[in-house]
């Protein structure tokens, strides 16, 4: 363990490499400066003005080189090498799950009044399991989240792939939409601090957007670079482009069901999917942000683990020896 408090890039790394330790993902040092976690608040000027070739450097400091194992071009903690095949393995085994994915961003691009359509989570990033769904993040028109909804369950019922009962692997999960006014996600952190929410901005892999729609989403949430410096480096752009004849299909739909008339029928899908809901929404949850269901976002994450990760996530770091960062606290909160 070090006896003093490490400098700020060489306490991010350690932070960034024990987050993702906790989903078996190394790290190549391009991806380690993207994601510079800062841990404290003191920490983020310097962490922010940092290179690429600072966290090189900062590696090949001794004191560091005890604490990180590194694989080629990977970085891992000290011990943990056997990740770099783990990661190999289910890059390859994601494949599958992405050509399923874009079949499914394909057709639903033609549903009136989505805006938006990203993978999440694991396959985000190349990790997922064999066993792992396919997460989808929708951003609909304001107005109408549930007929939206709706027609985008029927059509990816119809496709054979959505995620439902014991049908999971490769199957695609829509627990996640929100409305083009409601696309920032702060109010939807944990107490304290949600590391997991954090990263998970960040890795939004965009396959659909209709134009300006992906700026907005990443505009609205700059609040993570409070704790990500550099978490908007990257900008991927969307896998699939608006379609003339996707534009011609959605505007009749739209043009009718504009003003009271849609309205009448917003709120009937709303109600017969509230209806099915009605069971679920009575359940105690451990935090009130795991489900949401209101007209501007739809959350449907019943086994929401972002606690958990959290905890691991600071046990890894913590016994890296910092004690800078006190032990029976989380991270600094988030300013108001």
């Amino acid at each position: 363990m070090n006896d003093s408090p490490r400098r700020p890039l060489q306490r991010s790394i350690l932070a960034t490499l024990a987050y993702f330790d906790v989903f078996d993902y190394p790290l190549r040092v391009e991806e380690i400066w993207r994601w510079l976690y800062v841990m404290n608040p003191d920490d983020r000027s310097a962490v922010e003005r940092s290179t690429p070739a600072d966290v090189e450097n900062a590696l090949r400091n001794e004191g560091m080189s005890k604490l990180i194992d590194r694989a080629g071009s990977f970085v891992a903690l000290r011990g943990r090498s056997g990740i770099v095949a783990t990661r190999m393995e289910r890059k390859v085994g994601s494949k599958r799950k992405w050509k399923r994915a874009r079949l499914a961003a394909r057709m639903m691009r033609f549903v009136p009044w989505v805006r938006f359509i990203g993978v999440v989570n694991t396959l985000a990033i190349d990790n997922a399991r064999p066993e792992s769904d396919i997460d989808f993040f929708v951003v609909v028109r304001r107005g109408r989240m549930w007929l939206t909804r709706l027609l985008v369950t029927l059509l990816v019922q119809a496709l054979g792939i959505r995620r439902h009962g014991t049908n999971i692997a490769d199957r695609v999960c829509l627990s996640f939409y929100v409305s083009d006014q409601a696309m920032n996600l702060e109010a939807w952190s944990l107490e304290h601090d949600d590391p997991y929410l954090t990263f998970w901005v960040t890795q939004v892999v965009p396959l659909f957007e209709r134009p300006g729609t992906w700026r907005r989403f990443r505009e609205a949430n700059a609040w993570i670079q409070t704790h990500l410096p550099h978490g908007l480096a990257v900008a991927p752009t969307p896998y699939f482009g608006d379609l003339w004849f996707a534009k011609a299909l959605r505007m009749l739909p739209e043009m009718l069901l504009t003003g009271a008339f849609g309205d009448v029928v917003e709120r009937l899908a709303r109600w017969l999917q509230q209806r099915v809901m009605e069971g679920k929404r009575k359940m105690p949850r451990p935090h009130p942000t795991d489900v949401v269901v209101s007209d501007t976002v739809l959350k449907f994450h019943e086994a929401d683990r972002r606690a958990e990760y959290r905890e691991a996530f600071l046990r890894r770091f913590r016994m890296l020896g910092d004690p800078v960062i006190p032990l029976e606290s989380p991270p600094f909160i988030h300013s108001q």
